[in-house]
């Protein structure tokens, strides 16, 4: 994350800028991932990275994303609430069989003493708690039109990837 701005709770969204970045072995649809953008145009485009590599059959692509990101917002505890914003990675195309999404703690010089939260700019109205990092899966109970798959149990599973930023509002701005 190089950073968060423009937090906008009565749209449901924020602003984020960030690398993404790929290691792989095989073709390219681990790439084709889809964000939570709040805007029409996606902030990330798979066949634009910034840098591209590969070496002895292993892929590099490094990707830069800047956007505006969907999230819910809780206001019970107004004005002394804290959030948090989620940018969700998910691939619907490629099963978790053939892909998982993993935390690059090497990359990402994980852990960190601060939660992650010293690289950030400082927002006026905001406080950052903490960064981390999750592996998911997502669900689909769907036989996505399969006549044998009717009748039976039928669940396939999609990996996916949260980065997850906790805020916490400054109260004193309201004392």
């Amino acid at each position: 994350i190089n950073q968060i701005g423009r937090i906008d709770p009565s749209k449901g969204t924020f602003n984020s800028d960030f690398y993404l970045w790929f290691r792989y072995a095989g073709d390219d649809s681990v790439r084709d991932v889809d964000l939570n953008a709040a805007t029409e145009k996606s902030p990330y485009n798979p066949k634009e990275p910034l840098l591209e590599q590969q070496n002895n059959g292993m892929h590099y692509s490094l990707y830069r994303v800047h956007g505006d990101f969907r999230t819910t917002y809780d206001f019970h505890d107004y004005p002394f609430d804290s959030q948090v914003l989620t940018i969700r990675l998910t691939n619907p195309r490629v099963s978790r069989e053939q892909v998982i999404y993993a935390i690059d703690t090497f990359g990402l010089r994980l852990p960190r003493t601060d939660g992650g939260v010293s690289q950030l700019r400082p927002l006026s109205n905001w406080d950052f708690v903490q960064i981390r990092h999750e592996v998911d899966t997502l669900n689909s109970f769907s036989t996505r039109g399969q006549p044998g798959a009717f009748h039976a149990e039928y669940e396939t599973q999609f990996s996916g990837f949260n980065t997850v930023i906790g805020i916490r509002r400054k109260t004193v701005v309201y004392l």
